[in-house]
């Protein structure tokens, strides 16, 4: 298994990123965390151009993969996947992200090849939050009642299982949500359940047996 989540943005390891990627790798970017911002159409700007210009600029070819196209199409988003080396999934609600996700048979669709190491799953913020056991905690940073056009619920905590802790991201950072992951922190510790906090600019790198986490000092 490859996974390079990081709790704002690609953080501090970018070049990490590329190395399991492989220069001029084709990484598919999941933009469902800010469906809540556009229509079906997808004419607002949901921040691709940034995210799509900092992939090409590190050399990598990334292209957008659309979960709401693929909603009750499982065998489909696994043929959208296949030609992919990674996988960048951006930070926005990790609700609406994990709605995205079960419906798109996004589990089901990466699980072989993630789990192989044959794909790379790339995740900042939300992105990150979801490679964990469940959303749990999450609800005290996003609004598990955003409920996009075009989606059939609202709400799932449901993650990918593929670490075994949850992530709180932006913790004690110049972030708009860092009291919000304070708050997270302590209501997970009260609860008995296993997390790890991440400053922003911090990547977790798991690459086969090799687990590496790069922190940042405080200011």
């Amino acid at each position: 298994m490859r996974l390079y989540l990081s709790s704002f943005k690609l953080g501090e390891r970018a070049p990490d990123l590329v190395d399991m990627v492989g220069e001029g790798g084709r990484i598919g970017v999941v933009l469902n965390s800010r469906d809540t911002s556009r229509g079906m159409d997808g004419d607002e700007d949901v921040g691709a151009d940034e995210e799509f210009a900092a992939l090409a600029a590190l050399g990598l070819r990334p292209e957008e993969v659309d979960l709401r196209e693929h909603f009750g199409d499982p065998d489909g988003l696994r043929r959208t996947v296949e030609h992919l080396d990674a996988l960048l999934v951006v930070g926005g609600n990790s609700f609406v992200l994990s709605t995205a996700m079960v419906h798109s048979g996004f589990l089901r669709a990466t699980d072989e090849r993630v789990r192989a190491g044959d794909l790379v799953y790339a995740g900042y913020s939300a992105g990150s939050c979801l490679a964990g056991p469940d959303l749990r905690g999450c609800h005290l940073i996003d609004d598990e009642t955003e409920h996009p056009v075009g989606y059939p619920e609202a709400g799932r905590f449901d993650a990918l299982g593929w670490i075994p802790w949850r992530i709180i991201p932006h913790w004690r950072s110049d972030h708009p949500e860092s009291e919000d992951a304070e708050t997270a922190s302590e209501w997970l510790d009260a609860s008995g359940l296993s997390y790890r906090v991440m400053r922003d600019g911090e990547v977790l790198v798991i690459d086969g047996a090799d687990r590496r986490t790069f922190r940042v000092q405080p200011d």
